[in-house]
């Protein structure tokens, strides 16, 4: 889980906005993608780990990874939203 402290001082690498930790339900679903393998990032890579949370960008179109709670802000792991159900 990300300290809310922390969660206040990270930005999105690509326009500097706050960031938002996603909900449960999107989690599930990031999750259940990663593990059937079709899940990409931003590079269009597969992403397989397991994400003990993600970090979401302020329009809600892109999840930074958080795997054993560390973030991982890259631009190029960051995923895609529009590739999962329900997501604008």
């Amino acid at each position: 889980m990300i300290d809310d402290d922390f969660l206040k001082m990270l930005r999105c690498p690509v326009d500097h906005r706050p960031l938002r930790v996603a909900d449960a339900s999107l989690l599930a679903r990031l999750n259940q993608r990663a593990a059937s393998g079709s899940l990409r990032n931003q590079s269009g890579g597969t992403v397989e780990d397991h994400l003990s949370d993600a970090l979401i960008n302020e329009p809600g179109t892109i999840a930074y990874p958080v795997i054993d709670d560390i973030p991982n802000m890259i631009t190029d792991d960051s995923i895609p939203l529009d590739q999962i159900d329900g997501v604008p």
